[in-house]
């Protein structure tokens, strides 16, 4: 009974499409066209890995507090190549100035190790040990700094250094640093004011680093440094992605190309995981499409050599690129 129903039912649509095959063939090109323009508009194609992952699943809550605790390393690296070393690292800072402007797109943009931001945050990189040693140093000199509060003149400093020359806790402990100090004025003096100064509290502080510590003071001058491989003839500018979605990887290639203009003789690459992986998810949607197109013709043609004809299989063919069309 159901069989007869659905033949029935066949045959009704059958007859009905051929009575009103315009119409049909109208209706069903509009819902074509519509059903396009809802997937251009309101559809998109997500290039992320992780949403081939339900977002309810307890593997991927947990990954996720894992992330928000511990970021992963997901760095973009930009290689800059060619022209001179300074050429290179203008186009660093420019690009690094360009990308800053977007920080809904972009975060943690690192062209360079600045010196500045090191000797603001010096002390958080010493091991336990050289900090525990810098406490009890600047606990000795605590008079020495007392009286350079009190006191704005050498006469002062030498009154409170005489009157605590008997005491463990005065100035006497200071004496060291005080002819470091004296040594220091002798020199700039002979010189008159031509040779480079050295700090005395690096003996005072880092007795046994003294010298490194008055190299370290010389580097501080300098700007920063940048990350270089192969010899200083690379440069690398470090990134991460807030989003690894279509709109963030067009901004960074459209950044990267306007930096580009300004130094024609640069050769510069973008790589990283996030990068591959679009670019790995953007290859697989084009083939997927291209393959698709390649199975219609090759069966339209198949249906044309067992048919022997060509207006069926290209109705067929059209019947079924139309039902994929509404999907």
């Amino acid at each position: 009974m159901k069989h007869h129903l659905l033949e029935r039912a066949l045959l009704g649509t059958s007859a009905l499409a051929r009575r009103f095959s315009l119409l049909v063939l109208a209706v069903a090109l509009l819902g074509l066209g519509a059903s396009l323009f809802s997937a251009y508009h309101f559809l998109e194609f997500q290039t992320d890995r992780e949403d081939l992952i339900s977002s309810q699943d307890e593997l991927y809550e947990n990954q996720k507090r894992f992330l928000d605790e511990f970021p992963s390393a997901d760095d973009v690296v930009i290689m800059v190549e060619g022209g001179v070393t300074e050429e290179r690292q203008n186009f660093v800072e420019l690009l690094a100035s360009m990308l800053e402007q977007h920080p809904d797109h972009f975060y943690a943009v690192f062209p360079k190790v600045k010196v500045p931001f090191l000797a603001q945050q010096a002390l958080m990189f010493l091991p336990e040990e050289e900090l525990d040693s810098v406490v009890e140093s600047v606990k000795q000199a605590e008079p020495f700094l007392r009286s350079l509060r009190q006191n704005s003149d050498l006469a002062g400093i030498f009154s409170d250094l005489d009157q605590g020359a008997d005491s463990e806790d005065g100035l006497a402990p200071m004496l060291p640093f005080l002819n470091g100090v004296f040594s220091e004025l002798e020199r700039s003096v002979d010189t008159r004011g031509r040779s480079p100064y050295r700090s005395p509290w690096s003996d005072m502080l880092f007795p046994e680093e003294g010298e490194e510590f008055a190299q370290a003071a010389e580097e501080m001058k300098s700007s920063g440094y940048y990350h270089t491989v192969d010899s200083g003839r690379t440069h690398l500018l470090l990134l991460r992605l807030k989003k690894t979605d279509a709109d963030t990887m067009k901004l960074l290639r459209d950044t990267v190309r306007s930096a580009g203009k300004a130094y024609p003789e640069l050769a510069v690459g973008i790589t990283g995981e996030p990068i591959l992986e679009y670019d790995e998810m953007v290859s697989s949607e084009r083939d997927s499409h291209r393959s698709a197109i390649y199975s219609l013709i090759l069966v339209g043609l198949l249906f044309a050599i067992s048919f022997r004809q060509v207006a069926r299989p290209v109705a067929a063919i059209f019947c079924l690129a139309l039902a994929v069309g509404w999907t």
